[in-house]
């Protein structure tokens, strides 16, 4: 049987800049990483940018080689009415540079002509350089369920799949049915959290705050991992204010590990 891979989500330690933060992962034991080229606009998370700092780009992808990580996704690239063409090609250059096997891509655009044309050339773009394009459900985005994420992937071709976010299929008022239904080779990105099954008062920002440690929350997350394919690697993705307040970045990433390979069954 082989061992599932895991890797640490930026989401789960937005404090660290990329190099610390390929340093925390190797150090704790994942195999890989997901990232965002440019630090998120919220205050607790470590501004940065991979795409105009070039030095800094170069230095990372050299770190990730010599820490033997893998890259598995780079977010986001946005689907909307105004977002330049060339801005997306160009970020799917960086993280073809840096080995990535995924580009996750949200959209926000309620021209469903143009917002599907445009979700089939990124496909098509992101395949030219050995990627697969995810779409991930978001409640607050064109694509608001699991279901709706995958018809649009089966649409836009053999390079488009969907992120399992399982806290997106929990706001998307789905649940492990909809995991289910869907062929699991359009799964390419798994992102693994938990949390309750009724929205928070502070969605949507508890999405980027306040979610919890696997096995720790309501989403049932033994039913599913059955049915997760099992060559994509585990994504943890836990970002939360409280347990930062609590733990280090390493002491904590390393927590998430342990705790989700529990839920897998997977022993380190």
């Amino acid at each position: 049987m082989t061992q599932r891979k895991y890797a640490l989500e930026q989401l789960s330690a937005l404090e660290l800049g990329p190099l610390s933060f390929v340093e925390v992962a190797a150090r704790s034991g994942y195999d890989g990483i997901g990232l965002f080229l440019e630090g998120l606009p919220v205050p607790h998370a470590a501004p940065y940018s991979l795409v105009s700092d070039h030095h800094l780009f170069e230095t990372f992808a050299q770190a990730i080689r010599d820490a033997g990580l893998f890259v598995h996704v780079v977010e986001p690239f946005l689907i909307t009415p105004d977002i330049s063409r060339e801005e997306n090609l160009r970020n799917l250059d960086l993280a073809a540079r840096l080995g990535a096997r995924v580009c996750g891509t949200l959209a926000f655009d309620d021209d469903e002509n143009r917002r599907n044309d445009r979700l089939a050339e990124l496909a098509n773009e992101a395949g030219k350089r050995g990627l697969a394009l995810t779409i991930e459900p978001y409640l607050e985005s064109s694509w608001q369920t699991l279901s709706q994420a995958a018809a649009a992937a089966d649409a836009a071709g053999d390079h488009a799949g969907v992120t399992l976010d399982v806290l997106h299929v929990i706001r998307g008022g789905e649940h492990w049915e909809a995991v289910r239904a869907m062929a699991p080779d359009k799964i390419r990105t798994i992102q693994i959290s938990d949390g309750t099954l009724a929205k928070p008062a502070d969605w949507p920002l508890s999405a980027v705050t306040d979610r919890a440690v696997p096995g720790e929350g309501e989403y049932d997350l033994a039913a599913l991992m059955p049915l997760l394919p099992a060559g994509v690697p585990i994504g943890i993705e836990v970002p939360s204010l409280d347990l930062a307040a609590r733990m280090p970045a390493e002491e904590r990433v390393a927590y998430l590990l342990q705790k989700t390979r529990q839920i897998m069954g997977d022993a380190a």
